[in-house]
Formats: structure tokens, sequence, C-alpha cells
């Protein structure tokens, strides 16, 4: 399939609780609601019990560590670009150099006495 005539089709979950799109034969990626998490996968189980936590992920430590991550933040996201990549059809499954410098996308929200903040961070190696 070319990335040319290679269109996604979202389609809702039974009770719209999320969308699910087949980005080639035998892989969807989709998101859903898990209570007040929203996870982006492509595993119908993301979002629930991990058999191990985030935190011991040595790539997203390695990015929040370099990102200055607060402690206690009001919202949290997390992308392991070189995982994304390696499940999307660019070039085949392979994807260019001009990409395989990035590492894992954070992003989150904090609130504090000076108002609400935003802030992304995205790892170049």
């Amino acid at each position: 399939i070319s990335r040319k005539d290679h269109k996604l089709h979202f389609h809702w979950l039974p009770g719209h609780r999320g969308q699910v799109a087949v980005v080639r034969p035998g892989l969807s990626i989709g998101w859903h609601r898990v209570g007040d998490v929203i996870a982006v996968s492509n595993s119908a189980t993301a979002g629930g019990p991990r058999a191990s936590p985030l935190t011991t992920n040595a790539l997203f430590q390695t990015v929040a560590h370099q990102a200055g991550l607060p402690e206690h933040v009001s919202s949290l996201g997390y992308f392991s670009v070189p995982s994304l990549l390696s499940a999307l059809p660019i070039g085949g499954g392979s994807h260019s150099a001009d990409l395989s410098h990035l590492g894992g996308l954070l992003l989150w929200s904090s609130v504090d006495g000076s108002g609400a903040h935003f802030t992304a961070f995205l790892s170049v190696r």
C-alpha cells in the first residue's frame, strides 16, 4: 500500500468510548477511554493495569529527566517515537534516517500560583 493511496478510516468502538483504524493488514491503532485516561495505542488493553509501570521504562525515565518533568502534573502524555515509527507503514516498515534521531515525546500540564502551564519536550538523540 503506498502512502498516496492509503487513507485511515476511524470507526467507533462499542459504546462510543473510542475509535480504531486499520493502518495496514494486521495493525490497528486507535484511542479509547479507561476511567480518566485516554489511551492511544495499537493495544486494546492500553490504559489498563500494566505489568510494569511507565516509570520503569528506560526511555521514559531518560526523557523525563532531560525534560525536568515535575513530580506532580495535572496531565501526562508520552510517546516512544521509535516504537511508533516502527509500527507505521513508512517506506515499507523502515523509516527515514531523518527520523531515526528522535527519542521520546513527553507532554504535560501543571497548575501553580501563576496559572496553568503546558509543556512539550521531544528528545533528540
